[in-house]
């Protein structure tokens, strides 16, 4: 008997959870996270630390993959982020930096005496997954 052909986004998703249809977060997909998602978490390959050293020698990043089950709770995230904020980069500047008034105080490279405030360090935030 034939195996069934299961659609890319509910690998990896236990069977009472499937859908027929793809869910917004997990469409658009670049053809690379669609083969990365559509794989099983069991046939995932952790790169060995030297294929990670050769892809880096060659400027091979494009290269690297996240588990198939990680990309899709990152894929999850930054959709959510975007439905949320309108964008990434609104989440981080409003959430993550908290930079409300983006008015620049002078000319670029000219505020040498920003304040902590002008330059915040934060904490990396860990993926999901």
């Amino acid at each position: 008997m034939a195996r069934e052909v299961l659609p890319y986004w509910n690998v990896n998703v236990p069977q009472e959870y499937w859908t027929t249809n793809c869910p917004p977060s997990l469409q658009d997909l670049s053809a690379k996270d669609e083969n990365i998602i559509a794989t099983p978490d069991s046939e995932y390959h952790r790169a060995t630390w030297d294929e990670v050293k050769a892809c880096i020698a060659l400027n091979r990043i494009d290269l690297f993959q996240r588990v198939p089950s990680a990309l899709r709770k990152y894929r999850q995230y930054t959709h959510q982020l975007q439905q949320d904020y309108g964008s990434i980069m609104n989440f981080v500047l409003k959430e993550r930096l908290q930079w409300l008034d983006l008015t620049p105080s002078g000319p670029p490279f000219s505020n040498t005496g920003a304040t902590p405030a002008e330059i915040p360090i934060c904490s990396e935030t860990p993926p999901p997954g």
